[in-house]
């Protein structure tokens, strides 16, 4: 049997070595013992034609005692060698949600752009091509649910600001084609339920007869034997667009008037302007179930995150912009006109137009979610999921 002596010596003299040339290395570079931290010795690996081969150099590393080597950047794994981890996402057609189209302020309404005595040139202050493609829209998605948030007749002449004689006579064509579209509307969706929430504008109706004839506020036809009391007074918004003939929910009483989408969501017109800034920012901080609101004629879309004693609640206050024209048409505080009192359109509103599409859970189904989607009109063009929408 041979001795094992000889490997012994041979391994004491390595380490003798080894000692040396670290005691060397640290007096190279000027390192007390006393802060030496790691000794990493590693024998070198040389990679030739794809075959690594391990050779008889030792590599070795000093760390000071403040090294820490688990902050050091390692080379990242080859991702080809690396398990795929399979993605757990599924999609699907959504089980118990339901659509909804919210159509913003139309504010129909027309002006004279004639100065001939006998001659009258109706021009809309609404867009025909901005309801042109919300009733293509409407009539593609088939909605459950429409809600008109208010404002959808300007009624100019029962105001109480300044008229010009260009606006005079107008009240006629506009309950006409008010009535008109929502013939159309009924058309588009014949199934959906249909909801029109009093604005401002219309309010000025009822406020002209209360301030102008108050004996005829709430006159509703005569009643005869076997008949009941007609639902609706003869001098309101709702008899004057025949919204039963089309079977629309009108909602007076602005501003308090509100329809619920879900326990999450309700739609409001809205009584708050920002002009300088963002009017989402003035419902967000005093709300605690999610807005949609109008009166603004501006696209917003915001959302804050508070932190309650159930969690985290994420609230959205949005505005789905106008189907009015955007030229200076519509008599406003920044409008002006000429001197036969016909608009200058010269673009003066910081107005765009829009219309807005919820896909919701209704009462009573799941957790009442709901996905907010906005879709921006442009100069009688728009582009929803994939589908171009061109006003002719």
């Amino acid at each position: 049997m041979k001795s094992k002596k000889p490997n012994a010596l041979a391994a004491l003299a390595n380490k003798t070595k080894v000692a040396s040339d670290i005691a060397k290395l640290l007096e190279a570079n000027n390192i007390p013992i006393e802060e030496l931290g790691k000794i990493k010795m590693n024998k070198t690996i040389v990679n030739k034609d794809g075959v690594s081969t391990v050779t008889d150099r030792t590599v070795i590393e000093l760390h000071p005692s403040w090294f820490d080597d688990s902050q050091v950047v390692k080379p990242a794994p080859d991702m080809g060698k690396l398990k795929r981890q399979k993605s757990r996402t599924k999609s699907r057609t959504p089980k118990g949600m339901e659509t909804a189209v919210i159509i913003p302020d139309i504010q129909v309404g027309y002006y004279d752009y004639s100065i001939e005595p006998t001659i009258v040139d109706l021009q809309p202050i609404h867009d025909e091509k901005a309801i042109s493609i919300g009733l293509a829209v409407i009539s593609d998605l088939q909605p459950e649910l429409i809600v008109m948030n208010g404002d959808n007749l300007d009624f100019e002449e029962v105001g109480k600001y300044d008229k010009s004689k260009a606006y005079e006579r107008m009240l006629q064509p506009a309950i006409d084609r008010m009535a008109e579209f929502l013939r159309q509307l009924r058309e588009a969706a014949p199934s959906a339920r249909i909801v029109w929430i009093e604005g401002n504008h219309e309010k000025r109706l009822q406020k002209y007869l209360n301030e102008r004839a108050p004996a005829l506020v709430g006159i509703r036809k005569g009643k005869v034997s076997g008949e009941g009391r007609a639902k609706y007074p003869i001098i309101s918004v709702s008899e004057l667009c025949r919204v039963e003939d089309f079977d629309v929910e009108y909602l007076v009483g602005y501003p308090a008037s509100r329809f619920s989408i879900n326990k999450n969501l309700y739609v409001i017109h809205g009584d708050k302007v920002n002009s300088s800034g963002s009017t989402a920012g003035k419902y967000l901080p005093s709300i605690s179930q999610s807005v949609i609101y109008g009166h603004i004629h501006r696209m917003e879309l915001s959302m804050v995150t508070r932190v309650t004693e159930q969690g985290s609640r994420t609230v959205m206050a949005a505005s789905f912009g106008t189907w009015c024209r955007t030229d200076g048409a519509v008599p406003s505080v920044k409008g002006g006109q000429d001197e036969d009192g016909r608009p200058v359109l010269q673009g003066v509103e910081n107005w765009q137009q829009g219309i807005g599409i919820i896909t919701y859970e209704p009462h009573g189904v799941g957790h009442e979610w709901f996905y907010p989607e906005l879709m921006w009109i442009i100069d009688g063009r728009a582009v929803f999921r994939g589908k171009e929408y061109i006003a002719e």
